[in-house]
């Protein structure tokens, strides 16, 4: 075998880690259905080992179950993968095609040597199986190719180096055969062949390059798949990238999403080594191996709607390991991959490393990992293997016994090292424990999720074990409540585990691989059966010296035992069968039995009783038997009689119908007990003279995490009340002293408890009538239960008696009462003080807020502040104001009520006060005050605040102008929140508020003006508006606000003063203008019109009396000629003053 292929081998036998699927505990049945596969490509030859079974996962697709087995080594490691058939009589074997003979992917359309079957991940419709030495994709090596003969070398058929000159093409291609990048084949069934997952060749590079993908070894640590958008993702791990620093990668549809993430987090895959922070500590990024992909793991671990994944690097850390978390995220910006950005990301999250050291060497911290809800929080946490771990000094061979660590995700993605459940094993030395785990689910349906892990070289002789562990009360314990034995010799068992449900039954199947034996092996899980007894007998004492019953003319002493049996289980057969065997008086000394039960099937006594009993499904049977108790044995009286009961499930066809015989729970019940004691003779005369005196009792209601004094509040979540009784007997001691509590059936008992014993059970609890009492009404509640037997002289008992209240609308009385009394069978001497009454005082708390109806925008909640009201600071005020909108600004609220406690209310009013005056000087005046429209009292609060008279309401002209001059207004008081301690208060009220249900709101209008005199002078920031609630009705008098929930609610108006307010006149509309305009315009028309008609517009033209001559100059000859003219006549008028005259001169004109 070629040097590197050993070294493959030597890894992948010997320390390679496969995270896996497993079943659970002890149901898992070893024997009758175990299914085992033998490898059918080794033909039956012993010496052929293909390490079938080497990797392993379930596959089921339309109700058709099949088992994918990987056989790396097949055909010179070239490997194969086979499809198995689970269910049915036929379980064959067949090899699956994961190449397509027409794709031009694979040039040299070889397999040798790609080690196919590594790894293997199932979903519900794909299948994938990486062989991490594949090579020679997309592009030919060069050194394996001549181009001068064009003859192509195949690396794995060349004989090796030699030192000769004429073999350069040889050694180098030989060489080159280390760059194994690995492929993935994907198929959607065990018939058809996708696709190849490829991210290795995904690169710009057209021979990629040895520091960056070389040695890359795709899937020879894990494959974790998941569908997400109907798209297959694949987080496939890398470990020999990068010089074997190693990485995980992220795939969707076989194309690759994100960048080669490893343990430095250096997130540029392009060229690994040429990167600047690798080139600036080349030491700290390329003198480390540490392998990481080597193992991984998806799961919840942020709450994210996306996986993360947990990668184990066993290398890292000089071999100690550790394991980094990540957190996958998409960038839905990027719609195209490719590898230059990525459209996906892991994010490190988290680093663990070991927590605690391996001393005989390095444990390999890392080398296997599964995610599992350990706590019940909902995140999953974190066990990780270290196979290799040593728990002695040395390094000597055989002492790798192994160890799995917990960590305890804390629910903000950080893991915390649990050291109370570390795992172990059987601490066996070589055994390499932890080398295989796995998340097997809830393989006994008990709600919780199982583990399994793998020692393949430990168990019996070596041969390999799994051990399986049941998470139970938020615990994994180190105890293995299974383990699987290997079947065969020398076969690894356990270095493959898958799991998953493979028929009509709710248990998964488990499946083993044993690769050195070239078998893998299937287990089914055995149903279980879930019992719950109640073992009550009707006296827990018998008196030592009468008798009570007869059989065949034999004098006994007699009680009635009482069995009843519950089936509780979750998936059960139908119909199932249980043997019950009852025991009477078993005793370590191995003395006659005192006690015998009657048997009605041979009408005889027997001290060992057994009956087949048949179930069905959550069907609860009880037993009656009579106990005989011999008088004539009864010679010790210091040992209890023990009863016991036990319960077996048996192999009937019912049990085992629908596959293994169905088996009882280990951790349900499977035996009961009850002791009975011997009645003592009090006193020479033999009767007990007893004096039961209850001395002190006192109710406390459980609050937070203590108990106080208190009324119970309906509507808390102080839901819980314990009633505490002191018992002290007087007398002579009190035998089968018993104390009874009659309560109200508004309460359930809880339990009963006597401090410094275990959980006392009740001899009655239930129903009975009251009314001979008078406490209730109609019908109440007994429980009835042991103080002790005997309850000797001057001893005194504490009782402990828990109820808790249904939940109640509204009590149905204000004090509830709890009647106690005590009894014995002895005579009391005394019987006035064997009874006493405790009263629960009641209330009923609720929660009324109260806010503006409006969210705050930046907030998104109800407010309690208004908008501010901003008012004129230099405005003059009017000293006496006929109408309430002339005294200053006005406000309206709608502000919302609202009941968010759990209980509903029968009557509330609200009492609304605010600062109505200070001094003399009015602040407010409410115009409206109502309740969904109801108006409320005012209570005079607007009494001579407006002076009558005959003005009309609306605004003054006054309140509309501003002033040029600034007013002076010194105020007489300044403070910045203004409240009742200022001034005098006046409380308006909204009475009747009726059956205010929970979750329901009402309205409360308010409307009211301040006087702007008042806001100059007092020139405050926030005035205090204080709402509180009052509560009336039947129960007004004990309901209460809730502590979270204040009485009285304080609602703030700010104010902001204006210095200088800019008043800007009504605008005048278009319309008007252009009317106007319109108008003006017709009307200087007539006017002209009218001129014209009167000559105005008139004159006479001298041009048409005298024309021009020819001459240049005629009209000015003629405009000397006009002017004697007009003188002539001007003279002439002066003369003769006759107007005739001067009307002739101008016609001559």
């Amino acid at each position: 075998m070629r040097r590197f292929e050993q070294l493959i081998t030597f890894v992948l036998l010997s320390i390679f880690l496969h995270t896996i699927h497993i079943s659970l505990a002890f149901n898992i049945d070893t024997d009758s259905s175990r299914i085992e596969y033998l490898d059918p490509l080794s033909n039956g030859d012993q010496d052929v080992n293909n390490h079938f079974g080497f990797a392993i996962g379930f596959f089921q697709k339309n109700d058709n179950a099949r088992l994918i087995i990987g056989a790396p080594q097949y055909k010179n490691n070239t490997g194969a993968l086979l499809t198995c058939r689970v269910n049915g009589l036929l379980k064959s074997c067949t090899q699956m095609n994961a190449t397509d003979s027409t794709s031009d992917l694979r040039k040299d359309k070889s397999l040798n040597g790609e080690l196919l079957g590594v790894s293997i991940s199932t979903t519900e419709d794909s299948i994938t199986a990486c062989a991490p030495l594949a090579y020679g994709f997309l592009n030919k090596n060069p050194k394996c190719y001549n181009e001068t003969t064009g003859q192509s070398y195949d690396p794995f058929t060349l004989p090796g180096p030699t030192n000769t000159s004429n073999d350069d093409v040889s050694r180098g291609c030989y060489e080159s055969r280390n760059m194994f990048l690995g492929r993935c084949p994907v198929f959607a069934d065990e018939s058809t062949y996708q696709y190849s997952e490829t991210p290795c060749y995904q690169t710009d590079e057209t021979q990629p390059a040895y520091p960056n993908y070389g040695k890359c070894l795709l899937g020879y640590g894990d494959i974790q798949s998941f569908k997400l958008k109907n798209k297959l993702h694949q987080f496939i791990t890398a470990p020999g990238s990068g010089l074997f620093t190693g990485s995980v990668v992220t795939t969707a549809n076989g194309v690759k999403v994100s960048n080669f993430i490893n343990v430095l987090n250096v997130k540029d895959d392009s060229n690994f080594f040429d990167n600047q922070e690798v080139i600036i500590n080349r030491w700290k990024y390329t003198g480390r191996t540490t392998m990481l992909g080597y193992s991984s793991t998806k799961g919840n671990f942020t709450g994210s709607v996306l996986p993360g994944l947990a990668s184990g690097a066993p290398w890292s850390k000089l071999y100690d390991g550790e394991v980094v978390v990540y957190q996958y995220k998409l960038n839905s910006e990027q719609q195209t991959p490719d590898i230059t950005q990525d459209d996906s990301i892991l994010n490190v999250i988290d680093r663990i490393t070991v927590p605690v050291q391996s001393k005989g060497g390095p444990g390999q911290f890392g080398g296997s990992i599964a995610s599992i809800d350990v706590n019940g929080d909902g995140f999953d946490d974190l066990a990780i293997g270290a196979p290799m771990f040593s728990r002695q000094f040395g390094n000597r061979i055989g002492q790798e016994e192994g160890r799995v660590f917990i960590f305890i995700n804390n629910g903000k993605a950080k893991f915390e090292f649990n050291g109370n459940m570390t795992l172990t094993g059987e601490n066996q030395e070589n055994a390499r424990f932890g080398a295989t785990i796995i998340n097997i689910g809830d393989i006994n349906g008990d709600g919780t999720n199982d583990l399994a892990i793998s020692a393949p070289w430990g168990g019996e002789d070596g041969n390999g074990a799994v051990y399986i562990y049941n998470v139970r009360d938020s615990q994994l314990f180190d105890k293995p409540t299974q383990i699987l034995q290997s079947p065969v010799q020398g076969g690894s068992f356990g270095y493959s585990i898958t799991a998953a449900v493979i028929d009509s039954r709710v248990y998964p199947a488990l499946a083993i691989g044993a690769p050195l034996s070239n078998r893998v092996y299937v287990y089914k899980a055995k149903s279980i059966i879930t019992l719950e007894d109640d073992l009550w007998v009707n006296r827990n004492t018998i008196p030592t010296d009468e008798s009570n019953c007869r059989f065949k003319k034999t004098q006994y002493q007699c009680i009635d035992i009482k069995l009843n049996l519950k089936d509780i289980s979750k998936n059960a057969p139908e119909v199932f069968d249980v043997q019950v065997r009852i025991r009477a008086d078993v005793r370590n000394s191995g003395e006659a039995s005192r006690v015998f039960i009657y048997s009605n099937a041979t009408d005889s006594l027997t001290n060992d009783l057994i009956r087949n009993v048949t179930f069905t499904r959550d069907q609860e049977i009880p037993f009656s038997h009579r106990l005989y108790f011999s008088l004539a044995r009864a010679t010790n009286f210091d040992e209890p009689v023990r009863v016991l009961t036990s319960y077996t499930s048996v192999d009937t066809e019912r049990n085992c119908k629908d596959g293994p015989c169905a088996i009882l729970d280990q951790f349900g019940t499977l035996k009961g007990l009850k002791e009975v004691r011997y009645l003592r003779q009090c006193g020479e005369d033999q009767v007990c003279d007893v004096d039961l005196d209850i001395e002190q009792t006192e109710i406390f209601v459980q609050k937070g995490s203590k108990s106080v004094i208190q009324p119970l509040f309906i509507g808390s979540f102080n839901d819980e009340i314990t009633l505490k009784a002191t018992v002290r007997n007087l007398n002579e001691s009190a035998y089968q002293s018993k104390m009874e509590i009659n309560f109200h059936d508004d309460f359930t008992l809880r339990q009963v408890s006597i401090p410094g014993r275990t959980i006392t059970i009740p001899e009655y609890n239930g129903p009975v009538t009251n009314s001979t009492n008078g406490i209730f009404d109609g019908t109440g509640k007994l429980v009835r239960f042991l103080l002790d037997n005997p309850m000797l002289e001057n001893e005194t008992i504490s009782v402990e008696a828990q109820f808790m209240v249904k939940s109640l609308p509204r009590p149905k009385f204000f004090q509830y009462p709890f009647k106690l009394s005590v009894n014995s069978t002895g005579n009391d001497a005394n019987t006035t003080n064997n009874e006493v009454i405790a009263k629960l005082p009641m209330k009923i708390q609720t929660c009324v807020q109260v806010s503006f109806d409006q969210l705050g925008i930046e907030t998104g909640i109800r407010r309690s502040v208004a908008e501010v009201l901003a008012y004129n600071a230099t405005k003059k005020p009017i000293a006496q104001p006929l109408t309430v909108e002339e005294a200053g600004p006005m406000v309206s609220y709608n502000i919302l009520v609202q009941n968010s406690g759990i209980v509903p209310i029968d009557n509330m009013s609200l009492d609304i006060t605010l600062l109505d005056r200070v001094g003399e000087q009015n602040l407010v005046y409410v115009k409206e005050l109502s309740i969904e429209g109801a108006s409320c009292h005012l209570n005079n609060i607007n009494s001579g605040k407006i002076k009558q008279g005959n003005a009309t309401l609306g605004v003054s002209a006054n309140t509309t102008e501003a002033t040029d001059k600034s007013i002076e207004n010194k105020p007489s008081f300044s403070k910045d929140i203004i409240d009742c301690s200022s001034g005098q208060c006046q409380t308006m009220t909204c009475n009747d508020v009726l059956d205010f249900a929970v979750d329901g709101s009402v309205r409360l209008k308010l409307t009211m003006f301040f006087y702007l005199e008042a806001l100059q002078k007092l020139n405050s920031k926030e005035m205090i508006i204080q709402i509180s609630t009052r509560f009336g009705g039947k129960f007004g008098s004990i309901t209460e606000s809730a502590q979270e929930c204040p009485q009285a609610t304080e609602l703030r108006q700010p104010f902001k003063k204006l210095e200088k307010i800019i008043v800007v006149k009504d605008r005048v509309e278009w319309w008007v203008i252009l009317v106007a305009v319109v108008g003006a315009l017709i009307l200087l028309d007539i006017f002209c019109v009218i001129l014209y008609r009167v000559g105005f517009f008139k004159r006479q033209r001298y041009e048409e009396t005298a024309p021009l001559t020819g001459r240049m100059n005629g009209h000015l000859v003629y405009s000397e000629q006009y002017k004697r003219k007009m003188v002539n006549v001007s003279s002439n008028s002066s003369e003769s003053g006759s107007s005739s005259h001067v009307e002739k001169n101008l016609k001559g004109l």
